[in-house]
């Protein structure tokens, strides 16, 4: 346990001291900011006037505006309205989010708007590392995440920083920045998945892996939505990870507590007609979770509602377990699973090593594929010195997700190798 947090610490120290550029940190730090520009967080249904949140305001200050070209007919047209005449400025996503983490956020933050009184903004943490056992098992919501013009694909532009310093202000123009959120009722989130589901009738649900805050969470599904130019609603679900990298034993001690909670998460959804097409992407220690709430979901009976694309990109799961329960099931739960795994993973050997048997996303104990199951090789495609960030960091792993997210074979996706194996072929990346 000790020789573990020992390795992870000196891999977590590496990984900064490598990330340290002397000159962008030296400019970085002694140039000045644009003040930020205001953003829309929040609307009035139905109506001519849109409610703007303006940075710098005190918190629950609003101003409004009158649009009159054309009459609203839903909070989504407004959020397109106002992307559309604002192309020089910073894109607003707005994201559903699905959490048992505890709240946090400092009561100076809620809105003083009377018909918003569960709007939060401006606090410096939302939801922390502490896990808590809500009535329905989680607590539902939507949050807002500006996306910079000069943003890169596949990037998660933040502000620099050294050894956890932050040497950089947060800014709109040039990073991806968590606005607000608003916390909602079940009832609310039906209503919402109704209004705003549209003709695709489609969800994606991003659920993040360890060593991740909820706001980075947003951030990564904010990009993810963003650069797969994805149709449907974004959503993602945050369980209390420590958000430190030598805390990964802490982190997969709370999976079996907030497994149950994403199961009946998964199990209340599949009942929303209003949704019909689930995608499900979970990194690392995230596919654990996914892994014993579709089992629940293959016994329970398969809802209406289907998963069309299931993506476990560097599963953090015994492999073991996945040849003998999971991989029977996948077929009968999710029309195609998608599996990336990598031969550079520091941090899932890290996790061979504290669990004393290897991962499902680590091929240096060799290739097993399974029928009906696409696995691919990403060896040589690092996301970060760990070559375990989200694979969605990756410009060419993310123009491959996107091919499965469309529907496309894996034979006709480009960049991909096809290696004869036994008892199906597995596929490999290649730049």
């Amino acid at each position: 346990m000790v020789a573990l947090l020992i390795f992870l610490l000196v891999i977590s120290i590496l990984n900064l001291i490598l990330s340290v550029a002397v000159l962008r940190a030296v400019s970085i730090f002694f140039r000045s900011r644009p003040a930020d520009t205001h953003y829309i967080l929040a609307s009035a249904k139905r109506s001519k006037y849109i409610e703007v949140l303006v940075d710098g305001l005190e918190y629950g200050e609003t101003k409004r505006i009158v649009y009159n070209a054309r009459p609203r007919t839903s909070e989504d047209d407004i959020f397109t309205w106002y992307n559309d005449l604002n192309k020089d400025k910073p894109t607003i996503k707005e994201l559903l989010f699905v959490t048992d983490r505890k709240f946090v956020a400092d009561p100076e933050s809620k809105s003083t708007i009377s018909e918003r009184p569960n709007l939060y903004i401006h606090a410096k943490k939302y939801y922390g590392t502490e896990g808590v056992d809500y009535p329905m098992g989680y607590e539902l919501g939507r949050c807002w995440v500006s996306i910079p013009k000069s943003h890169k694909y596949g990037g998660l532009e933040k502000p620099f920083s050294v050894f956890g310093l932050q040497l950089e202000a947060e800014s709109d123009q040039d990073h991806i920045v968590f606005k607000g959120l608003e916390k909602f009722t079940y009832e609310y989130f039906c209503d919402y998945l109704k209004s705003h589901g549209g003709i695709s009738k489609s969800a994606l649900v991003y659920i993040h892996g360890y060593n991740t805050s909820f706001d980075d969470a947003a951030k990564r599904t904010a990009q993810m939505v963003y650069d797969l130019n994805f149709g449907g609603i974004g959503m993602f679900y945050s369980w209390p990870s420590q958000e430190k990298t030598v805390a990964y034993p802490v982190d997969s001690a709370n999976i079996p507590w907030t497994e149950i909670h994403l199961t009946n998460f998964l199990q209340h959804f599949s009942n929303i007609e209003a949704i019909e097409n689930l995608y499900i992407i979970a990194h690392s220690m995230g596919t654990r979770l996914v892994e014993n709430a579709l089992t629940a979901r293959k016994q329970r009976g398969n809802p209406k509602q289907v998963i069309r694309e299931l993506i476990l990109a560097a599963p953090d799961i015994d492999e073991r377990i996945f040849k003998e329960k999971i991989a029977p099931i996948l077929p009968g739960v999710a029309e195609r699973t998608t599996v990336y795994r990598s031969g550079d993973d520091v941090a899932l050997l890290a996790s061979h090593k504290f669990n004393g048997f290897a991962r499902l996303g680590d091929v240096r104990n060799g290739i097993n594929t399974y029928k009906q199951i696409d696995m691919i090789d990403a060896t040589g495609f690092k996301t970060d010195f760990l070559g375990h960030s989200d694979y969605a960091s990756s410009p060419e792993l993310l123009y491959d997700i996107n091919g499965v997210l469309a529907g496309k074979p894996i034979s006709e996706r480009p960049r991909l190798l096809k290696e004869e194996h036994d008892p199906v072929p597995y596929w490999r990346i290649y730049k």
